[in-house]
């Protein structure tokens, strides 16, 4: 798949991005970082009903995976540290993509790329910690997305998922896209 150059960016988030754009990037990064394309696809969807413009002012998150600046920033100190940008396509985005400013994540392919991920890794910090069957619950890793890698491992402790009143209504939300078709 070619890349989304920032001029298509422009285009795209004039408007809606299409479902067909979010899968193409979900079925373009999902594999690369270990993760199912219809939990991306679902995450898109719950975060921005498909709209890579969008913003929360009050959590200054951004585009189609709601990205706050400084977890972005992270995601790429990662990407970076664990040897992923020598991926031909990573690099090729960040190159093109990345300047470090929050409204690098309105261009979709970036903001794709970087919550994608950032669930992978969130996958794989669960399974050093709590195993497989942990980490391959589509409903932790989104809880862990939305609430953060803490709040899970604090709702982890008793060796069950306990998951806040928070966590439940995101839960909901995905599971919600998930019967919609957003999958």
């Amino acid at each position: 798949m070619a890349l989304i150059t920032p001029s298509v960016a422009e285009r795209i988030k004039k408007g809606r991005a299409y479902p067909e754009t979010v899968r193409a990037l979900a079925e373009k990064w999902g594999p690369l970082f270990k993760v199912d394309p219809s939990w991306v696809m679902e995450h898109c969807y719950v975060e921005s009903t498909n709209v890579p413009s969008a913003f929360n002012p009050g959590g200054k998150a951004y585009g189609l995976m709601q990205l706050k600046l400084p977890t972005a920033t992270d995601i790429v100190r990662w990407i970076k540290a664990n040897g992923v940008a020598k991926n031909e396509d990573v690099r090729a985005v960040l190159k093109s993509s990345w300047r470090g400013q929050g409204e690098d994540l309105w261009n979709p392919e970036l903001n794709v790329m970087l919550g994608t991920f950032y669930l992978g890794y969130i996958r794989k910090k669960l399974e050093e910690k709590f195993g497989s069957e942990i980490a391959d619950d589509h409903n932790v890793v989104a809880a862990a997305y939305n609430q953060g890698p803490g709040a899970v491992r604090k709702a982890l402790r008793s060796g069950e998922f306990k998951p806040t009143d928070e966590m439940k209504k995101y839960i909901a939300k995905i599971e919600n896209a998930k019967e919609e078709g957003y999958a």
